[in-house]
C-alpha cells in the first residue's frame, strides 16, 4: 500500500481540529458569523483535500499508463515475432 500523503493528512487534521472549534461554538452559543466563518473554512479544506486527493490518483494513472505502454508493447512484439516464426 502507498504511503499516506503528507498534504492530505494535514488537511484531514485542520479539517478535525476545525468541527471541533465548530462543536464548541454550537455548544457555547457562537456568533452567526462565527459559525458561518468556521464552516466555509471547513468547506475549503475539504475542497482542497478531494482536489488533492484526485490529483494523486490523476498523477498515479499516469505513471501506471507510462509503465503499462511499454510492457504491452514489448510483449505485443514477442507475440508478432512468434506468429512471424510460424
Amino acid at each position: 500500500m502507498a504511503n499516506p500523503d503528507p498534504r492530505i493528512e494535514t488537511l484531514e487534521r485542520e479539517i478535525a481540529t476545525l468541527v471541533e472549534q465548530r462543536q464548541t461554538l454550537r455548544a457555547t452559543g457562537g456568533e452567526a458569523r462565527e459559525l458561518e466563518r468556521n464552516r466555509c473554512e471547513i468547506v475549503a479544506r475539504q475542497h482542497e483535500a478531494v482536489r488533492d486527493a484526485d490529483l494523486d490518483l490523476r498523477a498515479a494513472a499516469r505513471v501506471r499508463d507510462r509503465l503499462a505502454t511499454p510492457l504491452f508493447d514489448a510483449q505485443h512484439a514477442r507475440q508478432a515475432e512468434s506468429v512471424a516464426n510460424t
